[in-house]
């Protein structure tokens, strides 16, 4: 703390926290004559884990010119004073993990220029209908409370940063709106909504609105419908595919092109029989045979996409199904071996796209018998022997 203010307000900050640690926090109602001085020179109050007990001084209310005020993690019960409303230079505000009880939204309402607020894990209550908007908001959490009503979206309608969002485990009800996220579309990283009393049929839309949207938690409510498209394309996820997207029964369209997953495609896939559009290009998956084996089972599926996977492999023979696909994509994934002959029980296939690869050996005639095949690129492969003349019947 030391680097971040001047020694002076070091100074008092120190005296501050020393008085509260080793006091309670009560005492600086005891301290009139200090009051003045304190709160013109405190800019931070920083006791998390210090086993703290008691309740929160109204005299904090005072500290006017308080930026960081972090009492989490300790044994803090009792109300949260109003006096705290003119706490109006406060940008981070952690109470998190206490025993705090009662309604917050009288003193959270004068907080408006807060970005970082975390009152999670606690006892409070009521609704938290009277919160207007936070314009420099970045983080609110008020998860594992006890606040009912519905969703305000208010709170952060009127913030473009606002980056963290939990509202979790509590007992908010109505359905899930998405007003007022629109403004933080492009800064949403985490939306947890989990755990509470929330209906009404699920958007499809939510799952595409942000395109910096790292987790989503919207587990036991009482939303209904089908999710029938899941877009996630051009963002940042890692690692590998979780299983339980395969949770998603009614999944139709799922598009996780220009990420950076790896791994395999999970066996799990094989329960998406309603999938008919999957697009997992421009992504590091690995085992191609693992992937057609897996997908072979979704037999509505009409348009893979897998492009720039599966680097240097080979594409074998012995794969079957497929019966609906129309489209396939495997571009740029230098795949070796020779064009598969599976692929000639694809009758219904329209665009075979497998330029960019080590594919050897000739043309196989029977491409030129597909009849419903208008789209062929074999470019930049490493095929010889001539060009089936029934090719130019397509």
């Amino acid at each position: 703390m030391v680097g971040l203010i001047p020694m002076t307000c070091f100074k008092w900050a120190f005296f501050a926290c020393f008085v509260c640690s080793s006091l309670g926090l009560q005492t600086l109602s005891q301290s009139e004559g200090n009051n003045d001085t304190v709160a013109s020179r405190v800019a931070m109050l920083i006791l998390p884990k210090k086993r703290l007990k008691g309740i929160i001084s109204h005299s904090l209310g005072r500290l006017d010119q308080l930026k960081r005020l972090d009492l989490s993690c300790n044994h803090i019960e009792g109300i949260l004073p109003v006096e705290h409303v003119n706490l109006k230079q406060l940008e981070v505000l952690d109470l998190s993990h206490n025993m705090l009880t009662g309604r917050v939204s009288q003193v959270l309402s004068g907080l408006k220029m807060i970005p970082s607020l975390n009152v999670s894990s606690n006892s409070f209550s009521r609704d938290l209908l009277e919160l207007g908007g936070f314009p420099n908001l970045a983080v609110f959490n008020v998860s594992n409370n006890s606040f009912t009503g519905i969703l305000n979206s208010q709170i952060w309608s009127a913030s473009n940063g606002t980056e963290i969002l939990d509202l979790s485990m509590n007992h908010f009800v109505g359905n899930l709106e998405l007003e007022g996220l629109e403004n933080c579309s492009s800064s949403l990283k985490e939306l947890h909504l989990d755990v509470n009393s929330l209906s009404g049929h699920l958007l499809d839309s939510l799952y595409s609105f942000s395109s910096s949207l790292q987790q989503l938690s919207l587990s036991k409510n009482y939303f209904s419908g089908h999710l029938g498209t899941l877009v996630l394309s051009s963002n940042h996820f890692s690692g590998p595919l979780p299983n339980s997207l395969a949770d998603c029964h009614q999944l139709k369209i799922l598009n996780l092109a220009r990420n950076d997953f790896t791994g395999q495609v999970p066996e799990s896939f094989a329960k998406l029989k309603s999938l008919m559009f999957l697009s997992l290009s421009n992504n590091s998956f690995v085992d191609l045979y693992r992937a057609l084996s897996v997908l072979q089972q979704c037999k509505n599926l009409t348009i893979l996409i897998l492009p720039k996977n599966f680097i240097g492999e080979e594409i074998r023979n012995n794969v079957s199904g497929f019966e609906s696909l129309i489209v396939l994509g495997l571009a740029g994934c230098g795949l070796i071996g020779h064009i598969p002959v599976w692929l000639s029980s694809c009758n219904k296939l329209q665009v075979l796209d497998l330029p960019r690869n080590h594919l050897d050996g000739s043309i196989p005639p029977w491409i030129g018998s597909m009849d419903d095949l208008f789209y062929l690129d074999l470019s930049d492969n490493s095929l010889t022997g001539e060009i089936p003349k029934n090719l130019t019947e397509l």
